[in-house]
């Protein structure tokens, strides 16, 4: 099965290292993104609620209206920034411009509540020590959200082209320098099983897996010696064996003759005794004869 094999297995491995490691440091770099944005949508909010307290300094001592409406406007040219108001020191609303839903600047009568926006700068707008009012700047991080979301999905669309790229590289690799060459030795090694010595290991890697190779080639060799050296004693205790068993036939043969010879010996003995005891008879029957005609 595929899910078995160790190309895959190691694969799996470095594919999740290298994923965790992207994502990680994706994660990282969101975060570090994030607060930059953040603070820098802070300085801006700052800066201009400081630049309106200077540039309404006139216009206010003055009650210009229309030059404090063409200032708010200008100022809110920067899109993070969602309204501007202007309130006199009794804290009435003298001037006030926020967005509509096409987040175009247009005049607005609601003032914004208390935590309704990520960043609220208060300026105060004085002249020779008397205070003439005090602008007020409203930051949204809606585009800072929307610019990070752009982020992330780049971040994601370039992890997966990593990992799609380190895929394909890690097979090929993982095919040449691994999965290759244990394939031949597992193909010499079920040969070896079947008897067969005569398989041929071409690995010239100079590494683990070449070392492994040159030293399984040397065991093939040294278990070639060892049968063929198995081989000629076996025919050696086989000639060996004929030997004696021709050895013993000839024993045989001889032990045959020596007893056709003592059979013989035997038989003469045995006539010659016949032939003692018949002489020996006629002896005594002659020395009968002599007796009777001596009387």
């Amino acid at each position: 099965i595929w899910r078995h094999r160790l190309q895959t297995q190691i694969g799996a491995i470095l594919l999740s290292l290298t994923t965790l490691t992207l994502a990680g440091t994706g994660v990282y770099q969101y975060f570090q993104l994030r607060a930059s944005q953040m603070q820098a949508i802070d300085h801006l909010a700052e800066f201009s609620a400081e630049r309106l307290a200077d540039v309404l300094i006139s216009p206010l001592w003055n009650l210009e209206n229309e030059i404090i409406d063409g200032a708010l406007i200008s100022e809110m040219k920067e899109p993070v920034i969602s309204t501007i108001l202007v309130k006199n020191p009794e804290g009435k609303i003298i001037a006030m411009k926020g967005r509509d839903l096409d987040w175009k600047v247009v005049t607005v009568d609601v003032e914004p509540r208390a935590g309704e926006f990520a960043f609220e700068q208060f300026k105060k707008i004085s002249k020779l020590n008397e205070e003439l009012g005090m602008v007020e700047v409203y930051v949204t991080d809606r585009f800072v959200h929307e610019e990070l979301r752009g982020q992330i999905l780049s971040m994601v669309a370039l992890i997966v082209m990593l990992d799609l790229l380190l895929l394909i590289g890690l097979s090929l690799t993982i095919r040449v320098l691994l999965t290759r060459p244990l394939g031949l030795l597992l193909q010499a090694a079920h040969a070896i099983g079947n008897g067969d010595l005569t398989q041929a290991i071409h690995i010239r890697q100079q590494n683990e897996i070449g070392q492994f190779a040159k030293a399984f080639a040397q065991m093939m060799q040294q278990v070639k010696t060892v049968i063929g050296e198995a081989g000629q004693a076996a025919n050696t205790v086989a000639s060996g064996s004929e030997q004696m068993s021709l050895s013993a036939a000839q024993m045989s043969q001889g032990a045959s003759t020596q007893a056709a010879a003592a059979e013989e010996a035997s038989s003469s003995m045995e006539e010659m005794t016949a032939n003692i005891r018949q002489s020996a008879e006629n002896a005594a029957e002659t020395e009968r004869i002599a007796k009777l005609s001596a009387q």
